[in-house]
């Protein structure tokens, strides 16, 4: 950026403190949030959401008159299906896989570019920016609160959409008062699918004409609480369905689902402690935090999403004694305590966006009016890369069911664990995500998730004795399969987001470089350009995403806006004329 780097910084703090500037921008974010964009719905219903959120983000970008900008349309081709990045989707109207070709009919991105023009506009580095307009389900409507705006994607990523609007109309803004000369070219992308596997992103990053042509680094925009991240860990989803013959003369059908939730919880304890293996002997300079996490998503009513902590978990005992009340109780502890030793105790941790306790109590433990006992486990919700700080309820039952297992066997206990309202569940679903760093492959994850479930189920078989117990089991990795990644630190895009950073007054939580402690669309990119810088910030804690706490604090936003129109005029070597 040629020019004073003091007075620009303040002439575009001094636009975005304009009511001119701040109202459309508010109110598009807000417009945006009332479109349910989650793949919950529908497809067709999907498609036309999207459409929706597009024609929005259209007028607003084709009421910039000086940037020389254009809006397009980017077909998602059935092409995609045959990259290995390719991740399979499942719509929710039919259940069933589909093909990439039926899957992304009639769907796009939506592109913003910015063509420099002349020779010396053309001396200058291309830059792309891209964020999602997809949401995880389930969806909740937008609300106000001060300076906060609440509702799903208000950070994930509808907030960081708005961050690119917010940047495209500052930079239109310094060019009509000639305050900047913009040299090199602009890719702003708003794209789909990120949240099912990132295959949106995909289909732009199989356009190398537009790579070429449009983007020399990359600044993927994301909640990651303003900081700037080289590098993202990798992330895989993992399946497991189980099902059980209940029509059986050894066996009533509340003892076979019962079995089937016994065997369900040595497996799922089985993955975890073996993901707890694969952090302990992971090493990456650039992630010496090590966010190498289990993410129990799904099971069976309970959970929204592979990558979001479920907070609530609920299960039945029947014909339990009460001579075997005491006993139970302290396999209950006994399994809470084994969760604690290693994942801590949350009611001594203060959620950062209430200011409350995570969590009041871990479960509640009570004998309903027709004798039977229900337990209810509690956690506390958030994206997955914010495991640590939060508490997994999934993750809680299946060690607290454990002993509860144990105990009935060792001891010959005649009572049966099942699900509320599901009298009748032959088959049981489990979702979730096993994260990593460079220190290994999606391929090596993959191998030793699935040989850990096998391993834990048949544990359980070891000791519970019987015969004619008949469970099946599949384990699959359909879904998002995110490779790990790390930009060089030292390349001159990074030292430009750097300095703009600093200009900012953001990054203040990651001023060692260290790698994202979550996985985004941003690996496709790098993944696909080896050596092409790309860089994840954007405004909003981590620790709302994929939860009912999700907000975005608007200084945050034009922050994260400040520190985009620096960065795009540092790193295309643009002009500053004031």
């Amino acid at each position: 950026m040629k020019g004073g780097t003091d007075r620009i910084a303040d002439l575009v703090r001094e636009i975005l403190s304009r009511p001119s500037f701040k109202t459309p921008v508010e109110t598009l974010l807000f417009e945006i949030l009332t479109v349910d964009t989650s793949p919950a719905k529908s497809l067709e219903k999907l498609r036309a959401a999207e459409e929706q959120v597009f024609l929005k983000l259209s007028d607003f970008l084709n009421r910039l008159g000086h940037l020389n900008g254009r809006v397009e349309r980017h077909q998602v081709g059935g092409e995609i299906g045959e990259h290995e990045f390719y991740t399979k989707i499942f719509p929710s109207d039919t259940g069933e896989e589909m093909p990439a070709a039926a899957v992304y009919r009639n769907r796009f991105n939506l592109l913003y570019l910015v063509d420099a023009e002349g020779e010396v506009a053309l001396s200058g580095r291309n830059v792309g920016l891209n964020a999602h307009i997809d949401v995880v389900a389930p969806y909740f409507p937008p609300s106000r609160d001060n300076e906060y705006i609440r509702g799903r994607g208000a950070i994930d990523d509808k907030g960081c959409v708005m961050v690119i609007l917010g940047a495209m109309k500052v930079l239109d803004s310094l060019i009509a008062q000639g305050a900047a000369e913009l040299k090199g070219c602009i890719a702003g992308m708003f794209v789909i699918d990120e949240e099912t596997g990132g295959n949106g992103s995909l289909s732009l990053a199989m356009d190398h004409e537009l790579r070429n042509r449009y983007y020399d680094s990359l600044l993927i925009l994301e909640c990651a609480g303003n900081n700037l991240y080289p590098g993202n860990r990798g992330a895989v989803f993992i399946k497991t369905e189980g099902s059980v013959e209940l029509m059986s003369e050894s066996r009533s059908q509340e003892a076979a689902i019962s079995e089937l939730l016994e065997a369900y919880s040595f497996g799922l304890v089985s993955i975890i402690q073996e993901g707890l293996a694969i952090k302990h002997e992971s090493s990456h300079p650039q992630f010496p935090q090590n966010p190498v996490y289990t993410c129990t998503g799904i099971f069976g009513p309970f959970g929204n999403h592979p990558s979001g902590i479920c907070d609530y978990v609920e299960f039945r005992l029947a014909g339990l004694s009460s001579r075997w009340i005491e006993p139970v109780r302290e396999a209950i502890h006994s399994g809470l305590e084994l969760y604690i030793e290693i994942f801590g105790d949350k009611r001594n941790s203060i959620d950062s966006l209430s200011g409350k306790p995570k969590i009041d109590k871990h479960y509640s433990f009570e004998q309903d009016d027709s004798g039977i006992f229900r337990v209810e486990v509690f956690g506390s919700g958030g994206h997955m890369g914010s495991l640590p700080e939060n508490d997994a309820a999934i993750t809680k039952w299946a060690f607290i069911v454990r002993e509860l297992t144990a105990l009935k066997y060792t001891n010959d206990i005649g009572f049966a664990i099942g699900f509320p309202g599901r009298p009748d569940a032959a088959s049981v679903v489990f979702e979730g995500a096993q994260s990593f760093i460079p220190f290994h492959s999606v391929r090596d994850i993959t191998e030793r998730i699935r040989e850990a479930f096998i391993r834990g189920t048949e544990e359980y078989e070891n000791i519970a004795p019987g015969e004619g117990r008949d469970i099946s089991w599949s384990v699959s990795f359909d879904k998002l399969h995110n490779e790990a990644f790390a930009t060089d630190p030292e390349s001159e895009s990074v030292k430009n987001a750097l300095a703009a950073a600093a200009q900012a007054g953001i990054n203040r939580g990651n001023p060692e470089l260290m790698g994202w402690n979550a996985s985004c669309d941003a690996r496709i990119f790098a993944r696909e350009y080896p050596g092409l810088p790309v860089i994840t910030s954007g405004p909003g804690e981590l620790n709302g995403a994929h939860s009912n706490k999700e907000a975005l604090f608007l200084p945050d936003l034009y922050d994260s806006i400040l520190f985009t129109v620096l960065y795009i005029l540092r790193e295309s070597e643009s002009k500053v004329l004031v």
